[in-house]
Order: C-alpha cells, then structure tokens, then sequence
C-alpha cells in the first residue's frame, strides 16, 4: 500500500562517505591516542587539541581516542549497529553520565556545566548517584542487554553457588 514507507537503499557515494568519515576518525583516534596516552609530539595543531580538549573535556579526554577508534572502525566495516537508534542514544547518555560523575573537579567545563549544576542542586551525592546511573542506563542501550536479565542471571548463579556450597 502507498501508506508502507519504502526504504530507500543507499548509493555506493554514501558508501564511500561513510569510509572516509570511518577513516578520518580512526586516523584522528589514533593521533590522540599518541599524544595523550604516549606523549608524542602532536605539532602545534595536535598538541593545541589535546590541550583544548583536556579543558573542555577533563579527564574524559582520555576516553575520546578510543571511542573515535570505535566509532570508525564500525563505519568502516559497515556495521548495522549505527543506524540503531538506541545505540546513538546510549552514546549520548554514556557521555552524559560520565561528565556528571567527573563534574567540576575532573570533566573540564562540560562537567563543571553539568555536574557543577547538578552537585549544586542535588548535592555532591546525588550527583554521582545520577551519574552512575546515566552511565549504566548509557552502556545498557549501547550494549543491546537488559538490566532485568542481567539481575535475574546473576541471582540465578548466585542461588547456584549458593546450593554448591551447602551441600559441600
């Protein structure tokens, strides 16, 4: 019927978009990853990045090279797990989370905007309570897994470990 949205197949110059874009970000990874993790020379551009990104970002900046690895190597090879909404979404929150537990003291201005307001409002506590929770909710939905299942799982083998070791 008219009404079925058709799916619209994308052109191989999308294709290439997305290598470059998969590219550009597994080389702009990797430079990080030299100038923050081994302390190489970034030159006056890499090493004015890393500086600017150490203060916006704070210590989540360490984080960066090994998300934008991540994120180009599934460009690359294509992979499905991009156009999931969720999987977006839980990169976003992760981030979220992770600034509001790194807050003003750690997370560079973005933290300070975020769990400088927060620890302000709710208190320094509740704060890292929403944060970890953000972060988890965050690493949930990037993950696929569910909460339920995982608790369930885990009480199923704990109520087995437990059994084993009364009747040993």
């Amino acid at each position: 019927p008219s009404r079925v949205k058709k799916r619209t197949r994308r052109t191989p110059r999308a294709r290439h978009e997305n290598e470059l874009l998969g590219l550009a970000l597994l080389a702009l990874g990797l430079v990080l990853a030299a100038i923050l993790y081994l302390g190489l020379d970034g030159g006056a551009v890499g090493s004015w990045l890393a500086g600017a990104l150490g203060d916006v970002m704070g210590e989540a900046a360490y984080v960066l090279p090994v998300v934008l690895f991540v994120l180009g190597w599934l460009l690359l090879v294509r992979s499905d797990l991009l156009d999931v909404r969720p999987f977006r979404l839980g990169v976003g929150v992760g981030f979220l989370g992770l600034m509001t537990l790194l807050g003003k003291d750690s997370g560079g201005w973005i933290g300070m905007a975020v769990g400088g307001t927060l620890a302000a409002l709710i208190g320094e506590t509740g704060a890292a309570i929403v944060g970890g929770t953000l972060l988890v909710a965050g690493f949930l939905l990037v993950s696929g897994a569910s909460a339920g299942a995982i608790l369930r799982r885990t009480g199923h083998v704990m109520r087995s470990a437990g059994g084993s070791a009364r009747r040993a």
